[in-house]
């Protein structure tokens, strides 16, 4: 681990990568204190792929943009605890079945939401607090989208839809947002969009 941690010190960008993801290889918190601390980052940019990971934050100063991508299906979000007071700028995550938004109102400064496999959400307000939110990506949803709720991101430019459930487009023709659908034909009311709707293919 000292070997990688003199590498951690060296700022390309392929070293840098490689210190991120061995990452899994060792103990969470001692690989954190004794390589990632002392890694140097210009972007200060790092993706964690893994929920155990997230408790050790607390040792990189250097932190500056969050990214989580996990790959192991969740049945919530309260994991995001953990994130709290970190610039989380982006989350991808694999869901299970009814999932509540309600962890993610402590990430404000969120701008990349992509959630797959949330059937249902529970606190769709909670999108709400995202004031800096640019994505949202929805991958089997089944539940209603509240033209509400989106109309009230100001940030918004992309709404992405994926094997969702059947919807009505035409609520979003108000919205300046570019919307992309997997297959134009399950979703109604698509010709409302204009040119403002694209093929995710």
């Amino acid at each position: 681990m000292e070997l990688l941690a003199d590498y951690a010190r060296d700022p390309r960008d392929k070293v840098q990568s490689h210190i991120s993801a061995v990452w899994g290889l060792f103990d969470a918190e001692s690989y954190a204190k004794r390589v990632l601390a002392h890694a140097v980052r210009p972007d200060g940019r790092l993706l964690v792929d893994r929920i155990a990971h997230l408790a050790q934050l607390r040792h990189l100063d250097w932190l500056e943009d969050l990214r989580i991508f996990l790959f192991r299906r969740c049945t919530d979000l309260e994991f995001l605890r953990h994130a709290e007071g970190f610039p989380l700028s982006s989350l991808t995550v694999r869901c299970r079945g009814k999932v509540s938004l309600s962890p993610l109102r402590a990430h404000p400064g969120l701008k990349g939401l992509y959630l797959h496999g949330a059937a249902e959400c529970g606190d769709l307000p909670a999108l709400t607090a995202l004031t800096k939110l640019e994505r949202l990506s929805l991958r089997y949803f089944e539940g209603t989208l509240d033209l509400d709720i989106l109309g009230q991101l100001p940030a918004l430019k992309l709404l992405a839809l994926s094997k969702c459930g059947e919807m009505d487009l035409s609520l979003l023709a108000d919205l300046d947002v570019t919307v992309r659908v997997d297959d134009a034909e399950r979703f109604r009311g698509t010709e409302a969009l204009g040119d403002r709707l694209h093929s995710l293919r």
